[in-house]
């Protein structure tokens, strides 16, 4: 969307991978006959990969109607996800495929760890996680990172459980991950084979954005967090509210509404959320101003690339 200096980079990582059978779908989240479609254009005609084929829309709408677009056309047993600037080791396809192959059929897809590049040095490499029984709920937390451009994932499980929600602005990933790893698991292959680019953030929103971003969220995934208790709705939104400490009450008292309204049944105070593990931290140190606990949150998240996602 509104780029496509990188563009070539992400096919080529495609095109060179080990496994040769990829159909490669390139959607062009652009208005149709700008200046980023026409550039878009001339670059795929002049690449001429025979198994490559753009998709176009009649009209932007973001970046899930997008990848909504791109599933449909695809025609493939699996799915895998890559955005324009980021890029697939030449093994990750080939090693994916053989990986899912051996698993139980209660796995619908598979990930690896990545690394992160900004303005070409490597900043840092993801953790490692465990496909457990708690998946989903770390999946909705935050607390189990699993980004697209890292899965391959089986067609016909994603048909069942349902694609990006066109209606959000961000964290599809999360919602994505919401309603697959509640039926699904995703099992975790210990190797690197993404490398994501942070180095622009053109497309990061601002305070005021980010939460009604969150607001909408909540509400797509609102039938899996449903399913849980009381007490795990809570941690959900507590550990959400890591945020709040940038960008004031706002967010956390939208959550409090949620919980007196919409979650719980019954009135909730919200002392009683302060009290949730994670909820501290929309409290400012003893003698702290809040503007002093924000910039210190801020300076954490700042080394956290994934916040925005």
């Amino acid at each position: 969307y509104k780029r496509y200096n990188t563009l070539s980079r992400a096919i080529k990582s495609v095109v060179y991978q080990t496994y040769k059978n990829i159909e490669i779908l390139i959607v062009d989240d652009n208005d149709p006959n700008d200046s980023y479609s026409q550039g878009l254009k001339k670059m795929v005609f002049e690449l001429d990969i025979p198994n490559l084929k753009l998709v176009t829309q009649e009209k932007h709408i973001n970046g899930a109607a997008a990848r909504n677009v791109g599933i449909k056309n695809a025609k493939g047993e699996f799915i895998a996800f890559l955005d324009d600037d980021d890029l697939w080791l030449p093994e990750k396809i080939e090693k994916e495929v053989e990986f899912i192959k051996h698993l139980p059929n209660e796995v619908g897809a598979v990930s690896n760890r990545k690394v992160f590049c900004n303005n070409g040095k490597i900043s840092h490499i993801s953790e490692v996680w465990n496909a457990d029984e708690n998946q989903n709920f770390k999946v909705i937390s935050k607390q189990m990172n699993i980004q697209t451009c890292t899965l391959l994932i089986k067609r016909q499980y994603l048909d069942v459980t349902g694609y990006f929600d066109p209606n959000l602005r961000r964290h599809q990933e999360v919602q994505l991950m919401a309603f697959f790893t509640a039926k699904y698991k995703v099992e975790f292959l210990d190797e690197i084979l993404t490398v994501i680019d942070s180095t622009d953030v053109m497309n990061r929103p601002n305070s005021n954005m980010l939460i009604e971003y969150k607001k909408s969220f909540f509400d797509s995934i609102f039938p899996v967090i449903k399913n849980y208790s009381s007490h795990k709705q809570k941690l959900i939104y507590a550990q959400h509210d890591r945020l709040s400490c940038l960008l004031g009450s706002d967010l956390f008292v939208w959550h409090v509404c949620r919980m007196v309204y919409g979650l719980a049944g019954a009135p909730v105070a919200a002392e009683h959320l302060l009290g949730v593990h994670s909820a501290v931290w929309l409290l400012p140190a003893a003698g702290a101003s809040p503007a002093a606990a924000r910039a210190d949150r801020l300076r954490e998240d700042s080394r956290q690339s994934d916040r925005f996602q």
